[in-house]
Protein backbone atom coordinates (compact mmCIF):
# COMPACT_ATOMS: atom_id res chain seq x y z
CA UNK A 1 0.00 0.00 0.00
CA UNK A 2 1.30 3.01 -0.75
CA UNK A 3 2.00 5.65 2.23
CA UNK A 4 1.39 9.29 2.46
CA UNK A 5 3.94 11.67 3.75
CA UNK A 6 2.71 15.17 5.03
CA UNK A 7 5.58 17.03 5.43
CA UNK A 8 5.80 19.56 8.32
CA UNK A 9 8.63 21.77 8.87
CA UNK A 10 9.79 23.22 12.26
CA UNK A 11 7.31 26.10 13.29
CA UNK A 12 5.63 24.39 16.24
CA UNK A 13 3.16 27.42 16.94
CA UNK A 14 -0.21 27.39 16.62
CA UNK A 15 -1.41 27.35 12.80
CA UNK A 16 -4.53 26.62 10.86
CA UNK A 17 -2.05 25.25 8.56
CA UNK A 18 -0.06 22.70 10.41
CA UNK A 19 -3.48 21.61 12.40
CA UNK A 20 -4.89 21.04 8.68
CA UNK A 21 -1.96 18.68 7.58
CA UNK A 22 -3.02 16.16 10.62
CA UNK A 23 -6.64 16.49 10.84
CA UNK A 24 -6.09 14.86 6.64
CA UNK A 25 -3.47 12.10 8.07
CA UNK A 26 -6.09 11.82 10.83
CA UNK A 27 -9.20 11.62 8.05
CA UNK A 28 -7.70 9.58 5.83
CA UNK A 29 -6.10 7.00 8.32
CA UNK A 30 -9.71 6.43 9.67
CA UNK A 31 -10.27 5.72 6.32
CA UNK A 32 -8.06 2.82 5.91
CA UNK A 33 -5.48 4.70 4.26
CA UNK A 34 -1.73 4.65 5.33
CA UNK A 35 -0.74 8.30 6.29
CA UNK A 36 1.79 9.58 8.56
CA UNK A 37 3.08 13.40 9.79
CA UNK A 38 6.92 13.88 8.30
CA UNK A 39 8.86 16.04 10.81
CA UNK A 40 12.02 17.24 10.27
CA UNK A 41 13.45 16.51 13.68
CA UNK A 42 13.54 13.37 16.03
CA UNK A 43 10.87 14.63 18.93
CA UNK A 44 8.91 17.26 17.06
CA UNK A 45 5.27 17.09 17.59
CA UNK A 46 2.63 19.31 17.60
CA UNK A 47 1.01 19.34 20.61
CA UNK A 48 -1.02 22.59 20.90
CA UNK A 49 -4.22 20.59 19.88
CA UNK A 50 -5.01 17.24 20.86
CA UNK A 51 -3.91 14.71 18.48
CA UNK A 52 -2.51 10.66 18.24
CA UNK A 53 -1.57 11.49 14.85
CA UNK A 54 1.33 9.17 13.55
CA UNK A 55 4.62 10.91 13.23
CA UNK A 56 7.53 10.10 11.35
CA UNK A 57 10.99 12.12 11.05
CA UNK A 58 13.12 12.93 7.85
CA UNK A 59 15.05 16.09 7.27
CA UNK A 60 14.26 16.86 3.75
CA UNK A 61 15.46 20.76 3.34
CA UNK A 62 18.18 20.59 5.77
CA UNK A 63 16.26 22.43 8.52
CA UNK A 64 18.76 22.81 11.06
CA UNK A 65 17.39 24.53 13.86
CA UNK A 66 18.19 21.82 16.62
CA UNK A 67 15.61 20.41 19.28
CA UNK A 68 17.21 22.70 21.87
CA UNK A 69 17.10 25.83 20.25
CA UNK A 70 13.04 25.44 19.74
CA UNK A 71 12.41 24.40 23.40
CA UNK A 72 14.33 27.72 23.79
CA UNK A 73 11.98 29.15 21.49
CA UNK A 74 8.65 27.91 22.85
CA UNK A 75 9.52 29.42 26.35
CA UNK A 76 8.74 32.75 24.92
CA UNK A 77 5.61 32.24 25.56
CA UNK A 78 5.88 31.25 28.94
CA UNK A 79 5.28 35.04 30.06
CA UNK A 80 1.87 34.80 29.08
CA UNK A 81 0.63 33.71 32.78
CA UNK A 82 -2.79 31.89 30.76
CA UNK A 83 -0.16 29.87 28.74
CA UNK A 84 2.33 29.25 31.08
CA UNK A 85 1.08 25.56 32.59
CA UNK A 86 -0.40 24.72 28.62
CA UNK A 87 3.75 25.29 27.60
CA UNK A 88 4.98 23.91 30.76
CA UNK A 89 2.72 20.37 29.72
CA UNK A 90 3.88 20.81 26.15
CA UNK A 91 7.76 20.76 26.57
CA UNK A 92 7.42 18.03 28.89
CA UNK A 93 5.51 15.80 26.50
CA UNK A 94 8.25 16.80 23.71
CA UNK A 95 10.65 15.88 25.47
CA UNK A 96 9.23 12.31 26.08
CA UNK A 97 8.46 12.10 22.52
CA UNK A 98 12.52 12.40 21.98
CA UNK A 99 13.16 10.19 24.28
CA UNK A 100 11.07 7.16 22.75
CA UNK A 101 12.30 8.33 19.32
CA UNK A 102 16.33 8.52 20.18
CA UNK A 103 16.94 5.51 18.25
CA UNK A 104 14.37 5.58 15.60
CA UNK A 105 15.90 5.40 11.62
CA UNK A 106 14.20 7.68 8.96
CA UNK A 107 12.11 6.26 6.39
CA UNK A 108 12.91 5.09 3.04
CA UNK A 109 10.30 6.10 0.23
CA UNK A 110 8.89 3.76 -1.95
CA UNK A 111 7.97 3.87 -5.48
CA UNK A 112 4.25 3.85 -4.68
CA UNK A 113 4.84 6.38 -1.91
CA UNK A 114 3.59 10.50 -2.07
CA UNK A 115 5.56 12.89 -0.52
CA UNK A 116 2.80 15.60 0.24
CA UNK A 117 4.82 19.03 0.80
CA UNK A 118 3.41 22.87 1.85
CA UNK A 119 3.50 25.32 -0.70
CA UNK A 120 5.64 27.69 0.78
CA UNK A 121 8.98 25.35 0.13
CA UNK A 122 8.33 27.42 -3.28
CA UNK A 123 11.60 26.36 -5.79
CA UNK A 124 12.66 23.73 -3.02
CA UNK A 125 9.87 21.56 -3.74
CA UNK A 126 11.58 18.83 -6.35
CA UNK A 127 14.86 19.39 -5.02
CA UNK A 128 13.51 17.36 -1.67
CA UNK A 129 13.78 13.55 -2.30
CA UNK A 130 14.12 13.46 -6.12
CA UNK A 131 12.24 11.29 -8.15
CA UNK A 132 9.36 10.68 -5.63
CA UNK A 133 5.82 11.06 -6.16
CA UNK A 134 4.69 14.58 -5.04
CA UNK A 135 1.87 16.61 -4.52
CA UNK A 136 1.52 20.06 -3.43
CA UNK A 137 -0.42 20.95 -0.80
CA UNK A 138 -1.44 24.58 -1.04
CA UNK A 139 -3.41 26.19 1.49
CA UNK A 140 -2.73 29.71 0.17
CA UNK A 141 -2.14 30.14 -3.53
CA UNK A 142 -0.74 33.46 -2.77
CA UNK A 143 2.19 31.60 -0.85
CA UNK A 144 3.26 29.91 -4.17
CA UNK A 145 5.89 32.47 -5.33
CA UNK A 146 8.18 32.30 -2.20
CA UNK A 147 11.80 32.20 -2.70
CA UNK A 148 11.50 33.39 -6.45
CA UNK A 149 13.28 35.52 -8.28
CA UNK A 150 12.03 38.98 -9.39
CA UNK A 151 13.05 39.33 -12.75
CA UNK A 152 11.02 37.97 -15.95
CA UNK A 153 13.30 35.06 -16.83
CA UNK A 154 11.85 31.89 -16.53
CA UNK A 155 12.95 29.80 -14.12
CA UNK A 156 12.15 26.24 -12.86
CA UNK A 157 9.14 25.42 -10.81
CA UNK A 158 7.55 22.35 -9.21
CA UNK A 159 4.20 23.26 -10.82
CA UNK A 160 5.67 22.16 -14.06
CA UNK A 161 7.28 19.15 -12.69
CA UNK A 162 6.70 15.90 -14.05
CA UNK A 163 6.99 14.72 -10.58
CA UNK A 164 4.38 16.66 -9.19
CA UNK A 165 1.13 14.99 -9.65
CA UNK A 166 -1.15 17.39 -8.58
CA UNK A 167 -1.44 20.38 -5.82
CA UNK A 168 -4.34 20.17 -3.54
CA UNK A 169 -6.21 23.44 -2.37
CA UNK A 170 -8.29 24.59 -0.02
CA UNK A 171 -10.52 27.06 -1.76
CA UNK A 172 -12.13 27.10 -5.39
CA UNK A 173 -11.45 30.38 -5.75
CA UNK A 174 -7.69 29.20 -4.69
CA UNK A 175 -8.14 26.46 -7.35
CA UNK A 176 -9.56 28.89 -10.25
CA UNK A 177 -6.25 31.63 -9.44
CA UNK A 178 -3.68 28.37 -9.96
CA UNK A 179 -5.27 26.89 -13.06
CA UNK A 180 -5.01 30.69 -14.31
CA UNK A 181 -1.20 30.41 -14.13
CA UNK A 182 -1.07 26.35 -14.74
CA UNK A 183 -3.91 25.19 -16.75
CA UNK A 184 -2.77 21.97 -17.30
CA UNK A 185 -2.01 21.27 -13.52
CA UNK A 186 -4.28 18.77 -12.14
CA UNK A 187 -5.99 19.80 -9.34
CA UNK A 188 -8.42 18.74 -6.42
CA UNK A 189 -10.11 20.94 -3.34
CA UNK A 190 -10.66 20.01 0.17
CA UNK A 191 -13.59 20.98 1.84
CA UNK A 192 -12.59 22.79 5.42
CA UNK A 193 -14.94 21.86 8.58
CA UNK A 194 -15.69 23.62 11.79
CA UNK A 195 -15.16 21.62 15.03
CA UNK A 196 -18.51 21.63 16.74
CA UNK A 197 -17.24 20.36 19.77
CA UNK A 198 -15.17 23.51 20.12
CA UNK A 199 -16.68 26.16 17.91
CA UNK A 200 -20.37 26.75 19.38
CA UNK A 201 -22.39 29.40 20.76
CA UNK A 202 -21.75 30.01 24.07
CA UNK A 203 -24.44 30.45 27.04
CA UNK A 204 -24.43 34.11 27.15
CA UNK A 205 -22.56 36.30 25.09
CA UNK A 206 -20.35 39.20 26.67
CA UNK A 207 -19.75 42.79 25.03
CA UNK A 208 -16.71 41.49 23.87
CA UNK A 209 -14.80 42.27 20.26
CA UNK A 210 -12.31 39.32 19.53
CA UNK A 211 -9.66 39.31 17.02
CA UNK A 212 -6.45 37.54 16.10
CA UNK A 213 -3.67 40.33 15.42
CA UNK A 214 -0.84 37.85 13.55
CA UNK A 215 -1.98 39.21 10.47
CA UNK A 216 -2.32 42.69 9.51
CA UNK A 217 -1.45 43.53 13.14
CA UNK A 218 -0.55 47.18 12.11
CA UNK A 219 -4.27 47.49 10.49
CA UNK A 220 -5.73 46.02 13.66
CA UNK A 221 -3.94 48.32 15.86
CA UNK A 222 -4.99 51.02 13.98
CA UNK A 223 -8.73 49.67 13.89
CA UNK A 224 -8.59 49.02 17.94
CA UNK A 225 -7.34 53.00 19.43
CA UNK A 226 -9.25 54.73 16.51
CA UNK A 227 -12.60 53.13 17.80
CA UNK A 228 -11.03 53.59 21.62
CA UNK A 229 -10.41 57.15 20.87
CA UNK A 230 -14.07 58.11 19.28
CA UNK A 231 -15.51 56.96 22.06
CA UNK A 232 -17.88 55.40 20.80
CA UNK A 233 -17.26 51.57 22.24
CA UNK A 234 -20.29 51.67 24.08
CA UNK A 235 -18.53 48.98 27.01
CA UNK A 236 -17.52 46.79 24.44
CA UNK A 237 -14.09 45.21 25.59
CA UNK A 238 -11.22 44.23 22.77
CA UNK A 239 -9.60 40.48 23.14
CA UNK A 240 -6.77 39.28 21.04
CA UNK A 241 -6.29 36.34 20.34
CA UNK A 242 -2.51 35.42 20.02
CA UNK A 243 -0.41 32.57 21.27
CA UNK A 244 -3.11 30.40 23.02
CA UNK A 245 -4.30 26.57 22.81
CA UNK A 246 -6.93 25.46 20.61
CA UNK A 247 -9.69 25.45 23.48
CA UNK A 248 -9.04 28.68 25.05
CA UNK A 249 -8.96 29.80 21.43
CA UNK A 250 -13.01 28.53 21.29
CA UNK A 251 -13.68 29.23 24.80
CA UNK A 252 -12.80 32.99 23.78
CA UNK A 253 -14.65 32.95 20.59
CA UNK A 254 -17.63 31.47 22.10
CA UNK A 255 -17.75 34.16 24.86
CA UNK A 256 -17.80 37.33 22.43
CA UNK A 257 -20.59 39.12 20.69
CA UNK A 258 -17.97 40.17 17.33
CA UNK A 259 -15.71 38.98 15.69
CA UNK A 260 -13.04 41.12 13.01
CA UNK A 261 -11.12 38.94 10.51
CA UNK A 262 -8.24 40.64 9.46
CA UNK A 263 -7.10 38.03 6.78
CA UNK A 264 -6.23 39.58 3.44
CA UNK A 265 -5.08 36.85 0.11
CA UNK A 266 -6.24 34.12 1.99
CA UNK A 267 -6.28 30.21 0.65
CA UNK A 268 -9.52 30.06 2.77
CA UNK A 269 -9.49 31.89 6.09
CA UNK A 270 -10.71 29.54 8.67
CA UNK A 271 -11.37 31.67 12.35
CA UNK A 272 -14.16 33.82 10.60
CA UNK A 273 -16.00 30.79 10.10
CA UNK A 274 -15.67 29.18 13.29
CA UNK A 275 -16.67 32.60 14.75
CA UNK A 276 -19.64 32.57 12.37
CA UNK A 277 -20.36 29.16 14.20
CA UNK A 278 -20.12 30.36 17.67
CA UNK A 279 -22.62 32.80 17.02
CA UNK A 280 -20.96 35.44 16.41
CA UNK A 281 -21.13 38.63 14.29
CA UNK A 282 -18.08 38.44 11.78
CA UNK A 283 -16.84 41.86 10.52
CA UNK A 284 -13.92 42.62 8.26
CA UNK A 285 -11.87 41.37 5.31
CA UNK A 286 -12.67 37.79 3.26
CA UNK A 287 -9.41 37.51 1.63
CA UNK A 288 -11.07 36.55 -1.67
CA UNK A 289 -11.13 32.87 -0.92
CA UNK A 290 -13.76 33.68 2.03
CA UNK A 291 -16.26 35.26 0.02
CA UNK A 292 -17.55 31.93 -0.09
CA UNK A 293 -18.85 31.96 3.42
CA UNK A 294 -18.66 35.95 3.77
CA UNK A 295 -22.36 36.81 3.05
CA UNK A 296 -24.37 39.91 3.59
CA UNK A 297 -26.72 38.87 4.64
CA UNK A 298 -25.82 37.53 7.72
CA UNK A 299 -22.16 39.05 8.34
CA UNK A 300 -20.34 42.13 7.32
CA UNK A 301 -17.69 42.19 4.59
CA UNK A 302 -15.46 45.02 4.31
CA UNK A 303 -13.33 45.88 1.61
CA UNK A 304 -9.54 45.41 2.16
CA UNK A 305 -7.70 48.08 3.12
CA UNK A 306 -10.86 50.22 3.61
CA UNK A 307 -10.09 51.64 7.48
CA UNK A 308 -12.80 53.66 7.09
CA UNK A 309 -15.32 51.36 6.47
CA UNK A 310 -14.14 49.07 8.89
CA UNK A 311 -14.27 51.80 11.45
CA UNK A 312 -18.02 52.20 10.18
CA UNK A 313 -19.00 48.85 10.30
CA UNK A 314 -17.96 48.13 13.68
CA UNK A 315 -19.80 51.39 15.09
CA UNK A 316 -22.75 50.36 13.39
CA UNK A 317 -23.32 47.20 14.57
CA UNK A 318 -22.24 48.32 18.06
CA UNK A 319 -24.96 50.70 17.71
CA UNK A 320 -27.09 48.26 16.44
CA UNK A 321 -27.11 46.03 19.19
CA UNK A 322 -28.04 49.06 21.66
CA UNK A 323 -31.10 49.65 19.21
CA UNK A 324 -32.17 46.29 18.26
CA UNK A 325 -30.26 43.32 19.73
CA UNK A 326 -32.78 40.68 18.01
CA UNK A 327 -31.96 41.45 14.96
CA UNK A 328 -28.15 40.57 14.98
CA UNK A 329 -29.37 37.47 17.06
CA UNK A 330 -31.15 36.81 14.16
CA UNK A 331 -28.20 37.26 11.45
CA UNK A 332 -25.86 35.19 13.78
CA UNK A 333 -28.22 32.58 13.55
CA UNK A 334 -27.87 32.57 10.17
CA UNK A 335 -24.40 32.14 10.24
CA UNK A 336 -24.60 29.38 12.31
CA UNK A 337 -26.95 27.49 10.28
CA UNK A 338 -24.69 28.44 6.91
CA UNK A 339 -21.85 26.45 8.48
CA UNK A 340 -23.44 23.33 9.83
CA UNK A 341 -24.76 23.16 6.24
CA UNK A 342 -22.23 23.67 4.19
CA UNK A 343 -18.46 23.06 5.99
CA UNK A 344 -19.27 19.70 7.87
CA UNK A 345 -17.06 16.95 8.79
CA UNK A 346 -18.52 14.69 6.75
CA UNK A 347 -18.40 17.05 4.16
CA UNK A 348 -14.85 17.38 4.41
CA UNK A 349 -13.80 13.72 4.83
CA UNK A 350 -15.98 12.68 1.36
CA UNK A 351 -13.57 15.75 -0.65
CA UNK A 352 -10.47 14.00 1.22
CA UNK A 353 -10.59 10.91 0.96
CA UNK A 354 -11.95 11.39 -2.59
CA UNK A 355 -9.08 13.33 -4.09
CA UNK A 356 -6.42 10.36 -2.06
CA UNK A 357 -8.52 7.60 -3.58
CA UNK A 358 -8.46 8.94 -6.91
CA UNK A 359 -5.04 9.62 -7.33
CA UNK A 360 -3.92 6.29 -5.78
CA UNK A 361 -6.84 4.62 -8.00
CA UNK A 362 -8.45 3.37 -5.03
CA UNK A 363 -12.29 3.01 -4.51
CA UNK A 364 -14.23 5.36 -2.23
CA UNK A 365 -15.16 4.11 0.91
CA UNK A 366 -18.69 3.18 0.40
CA UNK A 367 -19.96 5.36 3.94
CA UNK A 368 -18.58 8.30 1.48
CA UNK A 369 -20.06 7.33 -1.67
CA UNK A 370 -23.99 8.78 -0.71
Amino acid sequence: MARIYFYCGNDERPSGGVRKLYRQADILNKYGFDSVILHPHPGMRCMWFENFTPVEYKNLFDERKPFAEAVFDAGRFLCRPAYRAAQTRLLKQRLGWRMRNAGYSEPQFAGSDVLVLPEICGPEICRAAPGVRKVIFNQNVYYSFWGYPLDSAVSDTPYLSREIEAALMVSRQNEKYLHSIFPNLKTGVVRHSVDSGLFYPGAAKKKQIAFMPRKLREQAQHLVNALKYRGRLDGFEFVPIENRPEAEVARIIRESLIFLSFGTLEGFGLPPLEAMACGCIVIGYHGNAGAEFFDKEFSYPVNAEDMDGYIEAVESVIKQYSSDPGALSLKARKAQVFVAENYSAAQEEKSIVGFWAGLLGRPVPPALQA
